[in-house]
């Protein structure tokens, strides 16, 4: 009898965060240390830039679209004085989001017990990863520096395939490399609208993970993935 599947968000899902970044946040892993903060007068303006950059290229696509860092970097690096090339812009773009993934990859940790959560569910399910994800291999990273690459059959990021949750295209792609119908999904992610609404729109099976309780009347739900196999087991399959 074939395995269901098991689809899990990334980010505050399996990889946990010590500090919600916001955008403030994310600007600042990228400007701090950096070692060409002098391009800028301080980081409040480049925190300006950082913002202007994403709504410059959101107004050129589909709310849904995914874009990716290193693009992001690129036009806020592209008009400062000096900087003459193509070679250049991607040298200090390039500067940028190494750094930005040190101080992201510093604030990123999981669940004690995840690997033998997943080792678990490993038996009885298939599982893969959808992820909204600006950098690309970043996911893989995450999950090989925390050995849990290895639990995954598949990862599919928004920045690879050129569409965010909750966007069908994602869902339908990652349907079509695990060759299953929705039905036969179990979808578990933090995000409600994204993860939970997006997967449910599709056809497939949502368990919301609520670490912080802020969704009581949501159904059905978990307040962490060292509850699902057995939450899993009581609900046969959701």
């Amino acid at each position: 009898m074939r395995k269901k599947w098991i689809f899990f968000d990334c980010m505050e899902t399996l990889i946990d965060v010590k500090v919600v970044p916001d955008q403030e946040l994310y600007a600042y892993w990228a400007y701090s240390k950096s070692g060409i903060e002098f391009c800028w007068p301080g980081f409040d303006e480049f925190l300006e830039e950082y913002k202007l950059a994403s709504e410059i290229i959101e107004k050129k696509i589909h709310p849904c679209q995914e874009f990716s860092l290193l693009e992001r970097f690129k036009l806020m690096v592209e008009g400062l004085p000096g900087v003459k090339n193509q070679e250049e812009i991607e040298k200090l773009a390039n500067i940028l989001q190494d750094n930005y993934w040190k101080n992201y990859r510093e604030n990123c940790r999981i669940e004690k017990d995840l690997p033998y959560v997943l080792s678990e569910l490993k038996n009885r399910f298939s599982l893969g990863v959808i992820s909204n994800f600006k950098k690309p291999g970043g996911v893989e990273e995450l999950l090989e520096e925390f050995s849990l690459l290895d639990f995954f059959d598949f990862v599919i990021t928004s920045v690879d395939v050129g569409w965010k949750k909750p966007h069908p295209k994602i869902f339908s792609i990652s349907l079509k490399v695990a060759r299953v119908k929705p039905g036969e999904v179990i979808f578990v992610g933090d995000d409600f609208s994204c993860d939970y609404c997006g997967s449910k729109d599709f056809g497939m099976k949502p368990v919301l993970l609520d670490r912080e309780k802020k969704n009581p009347e949501v159904y059905p739900r978990i307040s962490s993935l060292s509850r699902l196999p057995l939450f899993l087991e009581e609900e046969k399959g959701v």
